[in-house]
């Protein structure tokens, strides 16, 4: 990540105010999440971590540490992909139906999904589609930056916990990591985005009233949209975000096959399906315990319904059975199963190591 491959948002204020806003709004609310993550997990506010947009039409996001700072990459192409995938997500019906909204007070409009091709004369004309009806379009927001968010947490776990000075050190010392290894960190950071992602809720439901106040008092909307995203309920935010997550998991279309021990990071269904037991670990935490979400409840009236409309959903914007085929794909080769149970052994070990070296 250098200087010359950022993009200031500012060079599209003029030529799509569309994206301009949403970009600005993302950048506005990966700020307003790091300052207050740092409060519980104050071990980590020694150093600064930024937020900034890289060039190019790839599907990218990466995370540097530097001596001062840490430095998160995302591409505006990776940014704008996902906006895209939930305006076209949010015109179904089935979408609607799992995040329990009022169908009356929504559009229904559907299309085959198309992925969005993104270069500097396309994104002028972004979006292709967009929602006529202005929930459909808060929907469409919201579980953007719920993925935005995981996938702003999975780099900063690599940045936090020490993952790149660790390949780094493995790098210098002429001990390159095995591919299991380098799945372990995938997984581990994984697991840690899910972790964060519900404990930045958690943080929200005390600190948004606070603000809502405040802007009530002032009169001032000009960042309340920041804090607008986080106000339903727990067992609201979580189905949203299995919801979400599968969907943007599942839009890679990368089932597990017989070459899945060869390569340096989990497929994209195991993620997806590893996302489920995350959960149930972090809801188990003492934190959580005024939700009073059991294991049983999670699964029976959270989970299960959530995975169920999200495979119908996606399985119905791409006209395809991608999602069914990514599910069946976790179960009918088990390296991924097996993978996950040696994970936890190795990132074990590897964190051991972190903690020695640092």
């Amino acid at each position: 990540m250098t200087k010359r491959n950022t993009v200031d948002i500012e060079h599209f204020k003029n030529i799509n105010g569309f994206v301009y806003s949403f970009l600005t709004d993302w950048k506005a609310k990966c700020e307003y999440l790091l300052s207050n993550i740092k409060q519980i997990e104050q071990y980590y506010a020694h150093k600064t971590t930024e937020l900034y947009y890289l060039d190019g039409n790839t599907f990218r996001v990466t995370c540097i540490p530097t001596n001062n700072k840490y430095l998160v990459g995302f591409s505006i192409s990776a940014v704008l992909q996902i906006y895209d995938l939930f305006i076209q997500v949010s015109n179904s019906k089935l979408c609607l139906n799992c995040l329990q909204f009022n169908e009356d007070n929504v559009s229904n409009e559907h299309q085959a999904f198309i992925p969005f091709e993104f270069d500097e004369s396309t994104i002028k004309l972004f979006p292709n589609v967009l929602p006529t009806n202005t929930i459909n379009q808060k929907i469409a927001k919201n579980l953007s930056f719920i993925v935005l968010e995981y996938m702003l947490w999975h780099e900063v776990t690599h940045l936090w916990e020490g993952h790149n000075h660790y390949t780094q050190w493995r790098v210098d010392s002429n001990k390159k990591l095995s591919k299991t290894e380098k799945r372990a960190l995938e997984w581990e950071a994984d697991r840690l985005a899910i972790s964060r992602l519900m404990l930045t809720y958690r943080i929200d439901e005390r600190i948004i009233p606070i603000f809502e106040l405040y802007y009530q008092k002032k009169g001032n909307d000009a960042d309340k949209a920041i804090f607008n995203t986080l106000k339903s309920s727990p067992r609201k935010y979580i189905r949203s975000s299995i919801f979400s997550l599968l969907i943007y998991y599942w839009h890679f279309n990368e089932p597990i096959n017989n070459d899945y021990l060869d390569s340096d990071y989990p497929k994209h269904a195991a993620r997806a399906f590893y996302m489920i037991p995350s959960l149930i670990s972090v809801l188990n935490h003492s934190l959580y315990q005024s939700w009073g979400v059991n294991e049983e409840e999670f699964m029976n009236d959270i989970a299960i319904p959530a995975v169920i409309e999200a495979k119908q959903c996606w399985d119905e914007i791409t006209c395809t059975k991608t999602a069914t085929e990514n599910i069946v794909s976790v179960f009918s080769n088990r390296f991924a199963l097996h993978d996950i149970k040696r994970f936890e052994k190795e990132i074990s070990r590897i964190t051991s190591e972190i903690k020695h070296r640092l």
